[in-house]
């Protein structure tokens, strides 16, 4: 265990040393951001409405409408291909909303969804339906096969003889926790659904000059429902000395705000536990703030991610779905919080090598150049498909800690860019459109969304919490 966490850090240590190969500034566009629109075409824009019907021009103005909203402040615009790609789609609409005169509005939307699908952003959102769809998920051998590793390969046991794995098919081998709570190897692949039928229907087994060949039962990796948070988004317990803490949501409306200034003051009964549990299962996301609050209370120190992020400028309207409680309650941890004068200081005196801060009329670009953090205790993270949005952005942020482990599944994949606030609504079929005006870039560029981070430790099955327990009791992890 301990070579295990230690090539973890090394591999974190180097990743975050090196300079990003992209920059932000690659995606900039230096666009308008008005509209053509009238004051009260704007406040149109933010007013919801039933439609059933309209006629093809007002579908026809209605893309029009659209695409303007996205080159004016769509944050992944040049990122997914700017002008050139947008005004093709753009005209693809056009030329299929002019075969027929009036279209019911879930027709229309049909087609902006399939028209838009090529927007790997899994925030982007028309009516609550995302345009991408492309979910990868992690598979798992039903069986549950566990394999060990010594000088000649990777080996299973059977009638306590050892039989060695094809070479052919070790790139399926991934570390997970046996039953014991000792760290093994399991059958793990990704693969979307209608891909998975594509998977290795068996793998080869060899000891000596014989052979056995296993049939292999797939299914989706799941890891289980995060402890006491049925009806609260935070639940914090210590078991067998053991702390756990589960949160499900990163957001601050009235009706999470309590819970979550617990989970951030709860980082003091943490901190100096020879191992932790943070449960992030089922979090859908919400500020980053709250990582970061967590983190200083945690480490005492301002941990960020090694990132850059691109925001787009622009003075669209704010609607009546603004819920200024989120940002009241942000400004009131001023007040709630004992050391956030502390944290705002420590923030305010990082220096120009840390984070570093370019602001125009047309954007604003933030870069984060983190330095790696050294702690002697662990902290393990509970992770699955439904960990959402800045919830994996506290996965960044964790990745330039020490001794961070990530257990369970690849994470939902929500992260190329944010979410606004405020949704539009088009302004004959009012359709609502959800997007947002960021764009984060990391160390490879690579597109997250949909195929989310991957884990350190893979689990399947609903006991990724107990597992860790296992780990840790057989690794006397809570011995100093």
């Amino acid at each position: 265990m301990e070579d295990f966490i230690a090539n973890i850090n090394e591999e974190r240590k180097e990743d975050i040393s090196m300079p990003l190969k992209y920059s932000a500034k690659h995606n900039v566009v230096y666009y308008d951001s008005e509209l053509d629109l009238d004051y009260d075409e704007l406040m149109k824009l933010t007013t919801p409405a039933d439609i059933d019907s309209i006629t093809k021009d007002e579908a026809i103005a209605d893309a029009d409408i659209l695409f303007q909203l996205l080159r004016a402040s769509y944050g992944a615009y040049k990122y997914f291909g700017d002008d050139r790609v947008f005004n093709n789609v753009k005209t693809g609409i056009e030329e299929e909303l002019r075969l027929q005169d009036t279209w019911k509005t879930e027709e229309f939307l049909d087609i902006l969804l399939e028209k838009l699908s090529f927007l790997e952003d899994t925030h982007f959102s028309l009516n609550g339906q995302r345009t991408y769809y492309n979910e990868i998920y992690l598979y798992a051998d039903n069986e549950k096969r566990e394999f060990h590793k010594d000088s000649y390969g990777y080996y299973t046991e059977i009638d306590n003889k050892k039989w060695y794995l094809e070479k052919e098919n070790e790139a399926l081998l991934k570390p997970t926790i046996g039953e014991s709570g000792e760290l093994v190897y399991g059958i793990f692949a990704l693969s979307s659904e209608d891909e998975s039928k594509e998977l290795p229907s068996n793998i080869t087994i060899t000891r000596g000059k014989k052979s056995l060949h296993h049939d292999l039962t797939w299914k989706i990796a799941s890891a289980g429902e995060p402890l006491g948070t049925e009806d609260n988004v935070y639940h914090y317990d210590e078991i067998d000395g053991i702390p756990v803490a589960s949160i499900r949501s990163l957001f601050t409306s009235d009706a999470e705000n309590e819970d979550i200034l617990r989970f951030i003051r709860d980082a003091d009964k943490m901190r100096d536990k020879e191992a932790a549990i943070l449960d992030l299962r089922k979090n859908a996301g919400g500020f980053q703030m709250i990582n970061e609050l967590w983190l200083y209370r945690f480490t005492d120190q301002i941990v960020l991610p090694k990132v850059e992020m691109l925001t787009r400028v622009n003075n669209l309207p704010k609607g009546g779905e603004y819920d200024r409680s989120i940002v009241d309650n942000l400004q009131k941890y001023e007040y709630q919080l004992d050391f956030y004068n502390e944290y705002t200081k420590a923030r305010q005196e990082l220096n120009n090598d840390i984070i570093n801060a370019e602001y125009t009329n047309y954007y604003t670009i933030i870069r984060y150049n983190p330095r790696f953090l050294d702690r002697d205790n662990i902290l393990f993270v509970l992770v699955d498909k439904d960990t959402y949005s800045a919830a994996e952005m506290f996965l960044f942020q964790l990745k330039t800690v020490e001794n961070v482990v990530f257990v369970g599944t690849n994470s939902n994949g929500c992260l190329i860019s944010d979410i606004t606030i405020t949704p539009y609504y088009l302004p004959n079929s009012r359709i609502k459109v959800t997007f947002g005006n960021e764009l984060f870039v990391t160390n490879s560029m690579e597109n997250y969304d949909a195929i989310g981070m991957m884990p350190d430790i893979y689990i399947d099955g609903e006991d990724a919490l107990d597992a860790v327990f296992r780990c840790i009791k057989y690794y006397d992890l809570l011995e100093n």
